[in-house]
């Protein structure tokens, strides 16, 4: 926040109103087993936070916040949601959009889900192998 002014995503750090509102993409490599989605969680499930991509001001416009997936902490818990309900900032964000609604079929969603699906590694889902039985420094493992 600068000046009482919320500057969001890459914005924060440039300070440059040019990237208001654009955020860096992660790897996609496990995204389907690593939910929440967004840059806050602001998506349960890959298949919300892809059709957010698609048309993000429909989606801004009708999202539900019960979806979204955040840290329980009675401080925050009051503020989550303040940005979005600032209807002036919400109309900054969707100004401040670049991109056009693309339309898919249902069975091209299923294939771009299956797609993103297809780069999943499953053994990261387990990843206790990677836990030494004893350390350098010679001080315990433990779980």
């Amino acid at each position: 926040m600068e000046n009482g002014i919320y500057q969001g995503g890459r914005a924060e750090a440039t300070t440059a109103a040019a990237d208001f509102a654009k955020f860096r993409t992660p790897s996609l490599r496990n995204v389907w087993i690593t939910k929440p989605y967004g840059h806050d969680g602001a998506y349960n499930s890959l298949k919300g936070i892809v059709q957010h991509h698609l048309d993000p001001i429909t989606s801004l416009e009708n999202y539900n916040t019960r979806q979204a997936v955040l840290p329980k902490n009675d401080e925050f818990d009051q503020v989550d949601f303040d940005g979005y309900n600032d209807l002036v900032l919400r109309q900054k964000i969707i100004d401040a959009n670049e991109l056009e609604p693309i339309t898919l079929t249902k069975s091209e969603l299923s294939d771009l889900l299956e797609f993103l699906r297809a780069l999943t590694d499953w053994n990261a889902l387990d990843m206790t192998w990677m836990i030494p039985e004893s350390v350098a420094s010679g001080l315990p493992v433990e779980d």
